[in-house]
């Protein structure tokens, strides 16, 4: 057991994709895979939420900190979605911190329903 997972607060669930392609012409996502963590989470500082990008900054937030390797979203692939309570969160920002004490992974985190509502209203 590491110290991360003696500050474990949750059990979290991390659903991460593999890259899509084109088929035929047509996109295709990639497969899911699924598995789960512990991890503590802790509220954002106002300092934080400015790492996020700008029209994130007023949806819920998270910090993460866990021993699993957590993935941001790049030109090839999605960025993971943890599950934390029955609640899904899009990982942002992630800081793997490794050659210190404790080989970890902090992330901001941004609960993916706000998004969708957000933007829903502003159409």
């Amino acid at each position: 057991m590491t110290l991360i997972d003696s500050f474990a607060t949750d059990t979290i669930t991390i659903k991460r994709y593999s890259g899509g392609q084109y088929i035929k012409g047509i996109w295709t996502e990639g497969v899911e895979t699924t598995t789960t963590a512990k991890a503590s989470v802790q509220p954002v500082s106002g300092n934080e939420l400015m790492l996020l990008p700008e029209g994130r900054r007023n949806s819920e937030s998270i910090k993460v900190f866990t021993t699993a390797q957590l993935k941001m979203q790049s030109l090839q692939e999605k960025c993971d979605i943890i599950e934390i309570r029955g609640i899904e969160f899009e990982v942002h920002n992630v800081k793997h911190w490794f050659g210190t004490d404790i080989d970890h992974y902090e992330c901001l985190a941004v609960k993916r329903e706000d998004y969708y509502e957000n933007r829903k209203e502003s159409f």
